[in-house]
Parts: C-alpha cells; structure tokens; sequence
C-alpha cells in the first residue's frame, strides 16, 4: 500500500506544480472499481483522470472493465486516457443523452459538454459529441442535437444500440 500511495503522489506532483488542487485516495479492496466511483463522490471531483488498458474485444465483453463503471456511474466528467499511445490527441469525444428526462441529466449533459470543451482546447483538440438511442422510434434530429451542443452537424453522431457499444464504435470511428 505504501508503495502505491508514494507513486500515486509522485503522478499527482505534476499537476500539483502547475497550481491545479489534486487530491489523492489509494485503498485496496475487493470490488475496486465501486470504490474508485465511491471516491469521486466522496471526493466531490470535478474531473476523474483515467489511464486506459489495451484490452481485447472479448475481454471488454466478458468481464466488466473499470472504464465502463467510471462512464456510468461517476458523478463528473470522466476522462479516459491511453497512456500507451503516445501522439497528439486530435479528437475529444464527450456522450450525453439527447433527451435528458430530468433536471439531473440536463445538468449532467451541461458540465460534460463544458469540461469536453475546456479539455478539446487546452490540447488543441476538435470536439465531437455522441449520443445513443435505443431504437428507431427514438431516433434524434440530428440537426437540433447539434445546435444544443453548439457544434457543427459533422461533429455529432447518433447511434443506435446500447451505450458500451456505441460510444466504443464513434471513439474507434474518430479514431
């Protein structure tokens, strides 16, 4: 546990050193990927910094991946990054639900849509924004989806399936 927690604080020194307020919790539990999303909310973060692993398909499918839980139940923006891939990033994809049921989700889509922003122009990136549907009776207009976000209609997309699989397919197809 030491070990992690004196690597844990020598990540967190970067951005520590650029002024940024950057908290720190390492615990080591069974149902680890609970407890990061518990930390988030006990933390009240405005971003969650996550380094992605190369996975297969197949074991993204079969087993649930800590990427997945962050997405749906973190309580801020969650940014998910690819360590391992070492290039300039071109491309910020943010997903928010296109019709928001409640003042909760509406609110949600809002500070996403912001921290998408702020993060596409500190890199000097393009935001695109995707959300999914579950059928074609709820198909959205594009059109309308992309004034609400204040984007060009090329940089949203609406896909049609369940959200792990959808907003994989706009990320792989942005690449």
């Amino acid at each position: 546990l030491s070990r992690i927690e004196s690597w844990v604080e020598r990540l967190a020194e970067h951005g520590r050193s650029k002024g940024l307020q950057v908290g720190t919790e390492v615990e080591i539990k069974p149902e680890w990927r609970q407890a990061i999303v518990d930390a988030i909310a006990r933390g009240s973060s405005t971003l969650a910094i996550k380094n992605m692993t190369n996975q297969s398909r197949l074991r993204r499918w079969l087993k649930e991946t800590s990427d997945w839980r962050l997405l749906r139940d973190a309580k801020c923006p969650v940014l998910l990054v690819k360590s391992y891939a070492r290039r300039h990033i071109n491309k910020v994809l943010v997903a928010i639900k296109h019709r928001p049921e409640t003042d909760t989700y509406r609110a949600a889509n809002d500070r996403l849509l912001e921290a998408g922003r702020r993060i596409a122009t500190n890199v000097g990136a393009e935001l695109n924004v995707v959300t999914v549907y579950p059928d074609t009776s709820d198909y959205p207009d594009r059109q309308r989806f992309a004034d609400r976000c204040g984007l060009p209609r090329n940089q949203v997309r609406a896909e049609m399936g369940k959200p792990e699989e959808a907003i994989a397919t706009a990320a792989r197809d942005l690449e």
